[in-house]
């Protein structure tokens, strides 16, 4: 989990191993990132995904990459892919 600001935290780069997959890991990797969120009082998680089903599952509801702050933008901007090859969705959870 990434802090963000001081009300925003994102997960990033969590990725299970395809041998390891439809085992419960991911859940629990997510699971335990928003646990530590909410100790940090941090009740606002989101992610960039190309498994949105796997986190709508969890509770995140897709949002516009256009919602997201302005910090976020800049791993976007350096990112080979953007804008027109971008395959990844925004998700958000509030807690």
């Amino acid at each position: 989990m990434n802090i963000i600001w001081e009300n925003l935290a994102e997960i990033r780069s969590l990725c299970v191993e395809e041998a390891y997959r439809k085992k419960g890991i991911g859940k629990k990797l997510v699971e335990a990132c928003i646990s530590e969120a909410i100790t940090l009082h941090l009740f606002r998680i989101f992610t960039l995904t190309n498994r949105p089903d796997f986190f709508a599952q969890l509770g995140f509801k897709e949002v516009a990459m256009s919602t997201l702050s302005e910090k976020i933008w800049l791993d976007c901007f350096r990112c080979p892919k953007y804008p027109d090859y971008c395959d990844e969705v925004a998700m958000i959870i509030e807690l």
